[in-house]
């Protein structure tokens, strides 16, 4: 089995980089846009867990096509995960 160590570490990356950007100006409507619930399929094998590094959200995913509703913040970073996709 290999490890994904790796692929945290790029992602701890990724995520520290938009944390400390400093702030874009947008209208109300566009922060409400970006920060949206989205709904993730998982499209791998067995089951899998993913914590949300922005709201510290639990994302429990049972098996193959199972969907969830990820919090706005923490969609980007789960977009990272091999097998999790936002639904179609």
């Amino acid at each position: 089995m290999s490890c994904c160590g790796g692929q945290r570490a790029e992602l701890r990356q990724a995520v520290a980089a938009q944390t400390h950007r400093k702030p874009e100006r947008i209208s109300g409507g566009e922060e409400r846009k970006r920060m949206a619930d989205v709904e993730f399929e998982y499209n791998g094998p067995g089951q899998i867990a993913v914590t949300g590094p922005l709201t510290g959200t639990r994302y429990q995913f049972a098996a193959r096509g199972a969907r969830v509703l990820v919090r706005g913040p923490d969609a980007p970073s789960l977009a990272l995960v091999p097998g999790l996709s936002p639904a179609r």
